[in-house]
């Protein structure tokens, strides 16, 4: 009987599986063909030298990347191959001059330009080259050695990582930046040394991961969630449930079983461990998620090639984030040559990540996994103003804008609409002053030969208001006191009759003192007679 359910029954599992993988290949196949009609740009990132923006600058920077995300149609995924926007942000070493890194498609470069000056109004962004065609992707190489891995998360992709709040202190604020380890080890590479790390983020369809990590949360304190079947396991579970029930046996876990107690003590068990953990998933979870991947290649000449020690520095950077989650190495896709077996595959593993990281790949080498701003800010971030790496490329000016009131030729009117200002002249671009032989012109060393001053043209385009005339403290003075001698000439050239108007007592004032301060009274007029002189 059970050949029989086999041969009927048992090739609609292999069926299964035939087709869903026939849809994946096809789907990959579509999205390559739709990549290639993506234009990409790869910019380079100085920030100011004196900048004091925290991660917390760049965090907000990651959360405003997840508005290249746009409603996708199974025809547009199947058929088409469209795809969400993945973005490179890197970090390269060249003979240990170091530069940050962003590669994105043309058509969502305003968005990062515009949420990292948003963040950094005075980052200086440019257009270069792609920095991965220095790196050689066919291996065994004459000249160079390589060695390269991905990262991925320990435990569960809602257990968040150790983030850049962590490393700040609670009472000053300071911030002991964990990008300054690795920082101050890419600096001191040798010429001919090479390296190379790469976080790929993409944002994702839906955020229905975060219901397992408030799900876990909520069984911590005593709360149990019943996983909601499906219609083949509901199907197939009554079957064996019945099946036991007539025959009294057990099937696959079928039969008479009780439901497990919940504890109403749990919540009163938790441990502060068991607290502090649940607070870094709720962070996490609060956050929203992008599809990640971290890639590092190392590669130098062979005189130089020390992988030894370069593993040992970006492991220990990596172990700096160890929390309720860590990042570790892939053992399936690092480059390993220890034993006799490693080395067999040695060189090819190394094509497919040096491939895998040229070509941006998300899919290539170990699963992706979920990671949100907070985590990728404290991976990939400018440095803090106390991290002094000696070849960190950062900016050595500030960028300003113009005055937003300042007007045009064309804003003020004076040129028509559709009007050309011509361009000056070779001559009429030099500066009207006199040259030296040394500058080029002819003659004995020290000989002044005047150029002619350009004409200047006979149409006036605009008349400049006269300026102001700066005067002295001095004139200022002489011209008040003239203006004063004009005033009282013409008042006493006029026939207006003076007036005796007595001034009025000073109320208060003791009458001896208005005998001394006031210039019209008299002793006489306060009833003081004078002492008669003596004989």
């Amino acid at each position: 009987m059970f050949s029989k359910l086999l041969v009927t029954v048992g090739w609609f599992p292999i069926l299964a599986v035939f087709i869903w993988g026939v849809m994946n290949t096809w789907k990959h196949h579509a999205q390559d063909k739709y990549n290639e009609h993506i234009k990409y740009v790869v910019l380079a990132i100085d920030v100011p030298r004196q900048t004091e923006q925290s991660p917390k600058a760049v965090e907000n920077f990651f959360t405003a990347m997840h508005g290249g995300k746009s409603t996708i149609t199974k025809k547009e995924r199947w058929w088409i191959g469209k795809f969400h926007p993945i973005y490179e942000f890197s970090l390269a070493s060249f003979g240990g001059k170091v530069q940050f890194f962003i590669r994105v498609g043309d058509k969502w470069r305003d968005l990062v330009e515009s949420a990292l000056y948003a963040q950094y109004p005075d980052a200086q962004i440019s257009v270069v080259e792609d920095y991965a065609k220095a790196m050689p992707l066919k291996w065994p190489n004459d000249d160079y050695g390589f060695f390269g891995s991905e990262f991925k998360l320990g435990k569960e992709e809602y257990r968040p990582i150790k983030c850049w709040s962590a490393f700040e202190h609670l009472a000053t604020k300071e911030l002991k930046d964990p990008l300054a380890i690795i920082l101050e080890q890419l600096s001191y590479f040798k010429e001919g040394e090479n390296f190379f790390i790469q976080i790929l983020v993409q944002p994702m369809d839906s955020q229905s991961w975060q219901k397992e990590g408030e799900e876990y949360i909520e069984s911590m304190f005593g709360r149990e969630h019943k996983k909601k079947k499906g219609m083949l396991s509901e199907t197939l579970g009554g079957f064996m449930e019945e099946f036991g029930t007539q025959t009294g046996l057990t099937i696959f876990g079928g039969g008479e079983h009780g439901e497990k107690e919940e504890d109403p003590w749990k919540f009163f068990k938790v441990t502060p461990l068991d607290k502090a953990r649940s607070e870094s998933i709720m962070r996490k979870t609060d956050q929203i998620g992008f599809w990640t991947k971290i890639r590092w290649c190392y590669w130098a000449k062979k005189e130089v090639y020390d992988h030894g020690p370069r593993i040992s520095q970006i492991k220990a950077w990596s172990r700096l984030f160890t929390g309720s989650n860590e990042l570790s190495m892939v053992d399936t896709v690092t480059t390993k040559g220890d034993y006799w077996w490693q080395r067999l595959w040695y060189h090819t593993r190394s094509r497919k990540i040096s491939s895998a990281y040229f070509n941006r790949s998300v899919e290539s080498g170990a699963e992706h996994y979920i990671m949100v701003p907070e985590e990728l800010a404290s991976l990939w971030h400018f440095p803090a103003i106390g991290v002094t790496a000696p070849l960190l490329s950062k900016a050595s000016s500030r960028r300003t804008e113009p005055p937003s009131q300042l007007k045009t030729t064309r804003d003020e009117g004076l040129l028509p609409s559709g009007a050309v200002i011509p361009r000056p002249t070779a001559q009429e671009e030099l500066v009207a002053r006199p040259r030296t032989a040394l500058e080029g012109g002819e003659g004995i060393v020290g000989e002044q030969i005047n150029i002619p001053r350009p004409q200047a043209p006979t149409t006036v385009l605009r008349q400049e208001a006269p300026k102001p005339q700066v005067t002295s403290r001095e004139s200022e003075i002489e011209s008040n006191a003239q203006i004063e001698n004009i005033i009282k000439e013409k008042l006493e050239g006029s026939q207006v009759p003076k007036l005796d108007i007595p001034s009025a007592p000073k109320a208060g004032v003791p009458d001896p003192i208005r005998l001394l301060i006031e210039k019209d009274v008299e002793m006489e007029d306060l009833g003081i007679n004078p002492a008669p002189p003596e004989e």
